[in-house]
């Protein structure tokens, strides 16, 4: 729990009581199961998608404008991915945040984001309504991403063209 609300400590942005009362509000609204006691849990004691939405907790607690979520469910199952993230949307959409979704899944974010920007190498790519993109791609780029995550019959890796940028020192 002192991790979630350490954030409203260090702000100073409300009590300690009332931090604890607004995490177990937020725990509650992620679904979580517990509530009251789950910020009492050590990371090896819940589970992978239990783990991000007490991560997203931490963000939420201050009541941020703008929460940027890079790659939220890396390492779920799909089953997990859409859980998890149907929690941040309800609970964003609630407290009118913004989120910003970072992710090379098209498929699993596509299900929450009003809008889709595809970047390659740091260039927007494309940019439109989610369902606009998801259903009439126009760049090949963007058209390659959504291949890479329809069923495949042999099983075989998704492969999609271009590198990553050059690190910068």
């Amino acid at each position: 729990m002192e991790q979630v609300i350490e954030i409203t400590r260090i702000h100073d942005l409300m009590p300690a009581a009332e931090a604890k009362s607004r995490a177990i509000e937020l725990f509650r609204a992620l679904s979580l199961p517990e509530p009251d006691t789950i910020g009492d849990r050590y990371p090896h004691q819940v589970s992978g998608g239990q783990l991000q939405r007490l991560s997203a907790a931490m963000a939420l607690i201050g009541d941020p404008k703008i929460v940027i979520f890079d790659e939220p469910t890396t390492a779920l199952d799909v089953t997990t991915q859409i859980e998890v993230l149907r929690a941040f949307k309800t609970v964003m959409r609630k407290g009118g945040i913004a989120g910003v979704y970072v992710s090379h899944d098209l498929a699993v974010v596509a299900q929450i984001v009003d809008r889709i920007i595809v970047l390659k190498g740091g260039e927007v790519q494309e940019a439109g309504r989610t369902g606009q993109i998801l259903s009439n791609a126009k760049h090949p780029y963007t058209r390659e991403l959504l291949a890479a995550f329809e069923p495949k019959a042999r099983g075989a890796a998704p492969v999609v063209s271009g590198s990553t940028p050059h690190s910068r020192d």
